[in-house]
């Protein structure tokens, strides 16, 4: 099934602060499977405790794809670059 040219999914971002990696879940967002925009933190909330399970469950896969890393381009634009291990 071929992705639509404009989607969302759960991803880890890695930042750096201060010389200090962090990671976190972010949702990031796509036009033709390349990030475009991204949130800050996500924070797991719901209607109910049903809700915030299926959400936990969708940001849990983040955690199986490839970690991006927040970069600067040659520009000084924030972009999101793959993240080597």
């Amino acid at each position: 099934m071929s992705k639509p040219p404009r989607y969302w999914n759960y991803r880890v971002i890695i930042t750096n602060r201060d010389s200090v990696d962090s990671c976190a879940i972010h949702e990031v967002y796509y036009d033709d499977d390349a990030p475009t925009s991204w949130t800050g933190p996500v924070i797991l909330m719901g209607d109910n405790l049903k809700e915030m399970r299926d959400v936990f469950a969708q940001a849990s896969k983040a955690i199986e794809k490839p970690a991006l890393r927040e970069a600067l381009s040659p520009d000084g634009l924030d972009i999101l670059i793959p993240a080597c291990a």
